[in-house]
């Protein structure tokens, strides 16, 4: 774990990934550096308490690492109890990609954080609400300083 995770600095790093609970390189085989909010970087601090380098941060009561779908299973749990959206992994990669996109983010940066190899692989995950429409239309309005023409 002391590797992958650069509080200092607050970045995560992205080295190995599970499939199938096996440990595999990432796809593409190359890692990233994700940056973290300082909220979560403050709340992995506290959660690797007593953890030693190697250790992994999320186990089950026996101290093994849970299996992916063990995992999912607990995740579902833990957002109906909280009363939210159930969200598998790849929902929340979408969610991620997307809300990335609204925040004006630039594509290539949301392309390098998902770990995507082509932007058009990014594309794909990008999703727009009804909100996202309406404010796309709201910046045709003419107090915005475009300006409409009609034929």
């Amino acid at each position: 774990m002391g590797g992958n995770v650069d509080l200092e600095h607050r970045l995560l790093y992205v080295r190995q990934t599970f499939s199938e609970d096996e440990l595999v390189p990432p796809k593409g085989g190359a890692e990233r550096a994700v940056p973290l909010l300082p909220e979560l970087a403050e709340l992995l601090r506290e959660s690797m308490q007593g953890k030693q380098v190697g250790d992994f941060l999320v186990t089950d009561e026996g101290g093994e690492v849970p299996s992916r779908q063990n995992f999912l299973h607990r995740l579902k749990a833990f957002q109906k109890k909280a009363g939210l959206r159930s969200w598998g992994s790849h929902s929340l990669r979408h969610y991620f990609c997307s809300a990335l996109t609204r925040g004006a983010a630039n594509i290539e940066a949301v392309r390098t954080l998902a770990g995507h190899s082509s932007v058009r692989t990014t594309e794909r995950y990008l999703h727009a609400t009804g909100q996202d429409l309406h404010e796309a239309i709201g910046k045709l309005d003419s107090g915005s300083g475009n300006r409409v023409v009609t034929p």
